[in-house]
């Protein structure tokens, strides 16, 4: 929510004479094919007068799922004028009047039980006899039982629909309806954001909404779940962060909760009720302006969602992820990897050609470091610094870059950047001159169980036309045709969408409209694939089978998306589904990354690899993960400096698996950077710096404990005004670097059993592979960082500081590995807090 939003909002309700609203809940009993929902009230009338408190339900015959806060009100509504989303993923809204005034006007219940309807009026404001202007929106809210499909209830479906507002037309004393829409808007204040309130408390916590790095307990964040846009400049980064004046990273802040992984779902442990929207629009989960009450909103004026009832947030994960709820807005569940993912080694993230890729694998062999894929990056050829050839190897290069580090504790990507950065065509065909001999060097990874992966993305971009010959060109193939489209009024529009202008107020004839194709980039023609389109979609599955499957002879890939999702004013065959509007690109925006991963996954199920090939996604949303092989937070450039030795670099990591395993991504993993800005290295330049190395096999320790063991290529080029020659140190040439790697492969493979065993409870109950300790031991409140104090909850040991910081950032592997990794630079010695029942140390079998 925007301050300017907050600050009208208690404008209103101090100034104006705002109705007391009565205090109405929602109950219901779990697990009972006859339980019914249940709403008490201390009155039905359209000004309610104040009630006290409801009290809450402690008894296990009937638990409070839903009610509103006494004396305030629990439906809201706004009306947009606009809407934008930077490159990391942060909205701001524009709105032109706010209605926090409401009436309930009547109360039913249906004759079975199972529905529940309330409605009434909102307004901006009240005349001195209590009456609402005419055409004040109306509203309406509905609660459902649902049920699973063995017919046992076991959830609580709500549905909020605001309609209506003023529309006032210019030169005219009408407002809308007066003159039949005659004439120009000039002011419209219809509702198209809905808001709901829930009743909190102190205690409360939260944890969800995707794979967010910042802190596991959303009490006091406001959370915005909302995909970044594409590029905004060429110096925009491909990790959706940003940095502030003093160069300080702001992607690792305990408070900065976007990510490009998004999930509309989030637990309550202390009622053991989750809650999940069905919209795709963007909302914003606002836990952080009041302790004593909660809200949802979207860019809609429908809002839709479902309340689960568990006996744990264990039990939770599995009723958000199963089939029967998927119908209901639910996530699905990840498929089973292929074994040799898991079994055989790690994944090794490589580009620079044939020379390079081998001279790192040589290197790998010697050390005895278990391998199980190769991933390559650049497959496609890359673009120079110049902008124009291809070839240059990334690990020679000396000029051109890719952002800035800023002494940061992540390195900005440039994606799309032609004029300075050493990236990758987006044409997914194998360019031989960055690669000879390359189905030779295929066959030579095959002979040691190594299968080898590669890049795609959604984007497809012009090539240099001496590129075109010989090779197929996939953007000239679809150019026009396959692509998010945008309407052109008069000659402007938003060369990036990440403005969106919600209400037209032109609706004159003499306008000039055309739809042309959206672009990506700024610079050059770059267009994204149109998930809706059929024809699209088939074409796409047939490039993966010639190229990548057939040419390229892949086995997976990673399904990237750092350049953003797509436009907010883009055009679609189709909507993804039946709340949103069919001529708004906000219904694509979100749904974006799961149509991608589903296209991804037909395209294995049609070239018959289903089973022995999977894919990576680093943006999820909805129903990603029953797609998706594996959901990846990114490839990021990090560091220990300018963190103050405080190891938020590597507990974010840890916050956006455990996070995301909690929002039904199951399969969560951080590649580790093997990249280090040269300035950051010893005095001549020749070698990393201590922190760094640290930071590095510190991270080789925590993703040996986690789904995949995955690591992105050092070659990346930095470029910015501290560092002149823009080159980065590869840490695959690092002696210390390559012998932890090795030694952590060992590791990761030793756990293969076990993995495959967490992995197939992950394909059948949905529960993560890594997990948050509270999903084991819910009454421990060393795991929440609050006081828990309900239902007879909130056990907590007196423990000093150091160890209750272990607490915060541990994590389990299943439910029989709990890890707590060193997270500062220096600390050679730590003590940990551990949970109850006893415990054997992993490496010297200390009880």
């Amino acid at each position: 929510m925007s301050e300017s939003l907050k600050q009208d909002e208690r404008q209103q309700q101090g100034e104006e004479e705002v109705p007391k609203l009565a205090s109405l809940r929602v109950t219901h009993t779990p697990h009972s094919t006859s339980s019914t929902p249940h709403l008490s009230s201390s009155s039905k009338t359209t000004t309610p007068p104040p009630t006290t408190t409801s009290e809450t339900a402690t008894t296990t015959e009937r638990r409070t799922i839903w009610s509103s806060t006494p004396g305030k009100n629990f439906i809201g509504a706004s009306s947009l004028s606009s809407l934008s989303i930077t490159s990391s993923g942060n909205m701001n809204e524009v709105y032109s009047r706010l209605y926090s005034i409401q009436t309930i006007d009547d109360i039913y219940k249906s004759s079975g039980g199972k529905v529940v309807v309330i409605s009434g009026q909102l307004s901006h404001t009240i005349s001195q006899n209590g009456e609402l202007p005419v055409d004040s929106p109306n509203y309406t809210l509905t609660f459902e039982l649902v049920g699973n499909n063995k017919g046992k209830e076991e959830g609580l479906k709500f549905s909020l629909c605001v309609e209506g507002g003023e529309v006032i037309y210019k030169d005219s004393g009408h407002r809308d309806g007066g003159r039949d829409g005659e004439g120009k808007v000039e002011y419209d204040y219809t509702v198209n954001s809905a808001h709901l309130f829930f009743q909190s408390t102190e205690q409360s916590s939260y944890f969800g909404l995707g794979a967010r790095l910042s802190k596991p307990n959303l009490k006091g964040l406001e959370v915005q779940v909302c995909h970044p846009t594409g590029i905004t400049s060429s110096s925009s980064n491909c990790s959706g962060s940003s940095t502030n004046e003093e160069g300080n990273h702001q992607y690792y802040s305990p408070k900065n909760t976007s990510n490009s992984s998004t999930i509309p779902h989030f637990i309550n442990p202390q009622t053991d009720v989750s809650c999940h929207l069905h919209n795709i629009e963007p909302s914003i989960f606002d836990f952080q302006t009041s302790t004593n009450w909660y809200s949802i909103r979207t860019v809609c004026n429908v809002l839709v969602g479902t309340f689960l009832v568990g006996t744990s947030p264990l039990d939770l994960c599995t009723r958000y992820t199963s089939n029967s709820n998927v119908m209901n807005g639910g996530s699905g569940r990840s498929k089973l990897l292929p074994k040799w993912v898991v079994g055989n080694g790690i994944l090794v993230g490589l580009q620079g050609g044939t020379s390079a890729v081998q001279d790192i694998m040589k290197s790998l062999y010697r050390h005895k470091t278990n391998v199980a894929g190769v991933l390559i990056k650049d497959w496609t050829g890359t673009k120079s610094s110049s902008g124009g050839g291809v070839g240059s190897s990334p690990r020679s290069s000396s000029k051109g870059g890719k952002g800035s580090s800023q002494d940061t504790a992540i390195t900005n990507c440039n994606i799309g950047k032609t004029n300075g950065g050493n990236t990758s065509y987006y044409n997914y065909v194998l360019e031989r001159e960055t690669y000879p001999q390359y189905q030779p060097f295929v066959d030579s990874l095959e002979r040691r169980g190594i299968s080898v992966g590669l890049y795609l993305s959604p984007y497809l971009e012009e090539i240099p036309m001496h590129l075109r010959s010989g090779r197929r060109y996939l953007f000239g193939e679809v150019e026009g045709d396959y692509f998010v489209k945008k309407q052109v009024v008069n000659g402007k529009s938003s060369s990036i969408g990440s403005r969106f202008s919600i209400k037209n107020k032109s609706n004159s004839k003499k306008d000039t409209q055309e739809v042309t194709m959206h672009n990506q980039f700024k610079k050059n023609k770059c267009g994204i694939l149109d998930p809706t389109n059929y024809n699209a979609t088939s074409w796409y599955k047939k490039v993966v089978k010639e190229e990548v499957f057939d040419y390229a002879s892949a086995s997976f890939w990673l399904a990237d998306m750092t350049m953003g999702g797509p436009p907010l004013d883009g055009l679609y065959t189709s909507t993804p589904n039946e709340v949103s509007s069919p001529s708004s690109g906000l219904s694509s925006h979100n749904s974006y990354a799961e149509q991608w991963a589903k296209m991804n996954q037909d395209a294995i199920k049609e070239a018959g690899r289903d089973g022995d090939s999977f894919f990576i996604v680093n943006a999820a949303y909805g129903a990603t993960v029953k797609y998706a092989g594996a959901a990846s937070l990114g490839d990021h450039v990090a560091n220990f400096h300018n963190d103050d030795s405080s190891g938020s670099v590597l507990q974010s990591i840890v916050n956006g698996i455990v996070n995301g395993g909690m929002s039904g991504l199951t399969h969560g993993h951080c590649a580790v950077s093997m990249a280090v800005p040269r300035q950051l290295s010893n005095a001549l330049g020749t070698s990393i710096d201590a922190k760094s190395r640290e930071l590095i096999c510190r991270w080789f320790e925590i993703t040996a404990f986690t789904t995949l063991f995955r690591t992105h290529d050092g070659n990346a080029n930095i470029n910015d005004e501290k560092n002149k020659n823009g080159d980065v140190l590869s840490a695959y040439d690092d002696e210390v670097v390559m012998q932890s790697l090795a030694r952590n492969s060992q590791v990761y493979v030793a756990l293969a059993a076990y993995r495959l065993q967490l992995l197939s409870e992950a394909s059948f109950k949905g529960y993560p592979v890594v997990r948050h300790p509270l999903l084991h031991f819910p009454e421990d409140e060393n795991f929440i960082g609050g006081t828990i104090g309900s239902r007879g909850r909130g056990r907590k040991k007196k423990i000093d500081e150091e160890v209750a910081a272990s607490s915060l950032s541990a994590f389990m592997m299943g439910n029989l590995i709990y890890v707590v990794p060193v997270l500062k630079s220096g600390v050679v010695k730590s003590r940990v807090y551990l949970p109850e029942g006893g415990w054997i140390h992993l490496w010297v079998s200390m009880v």
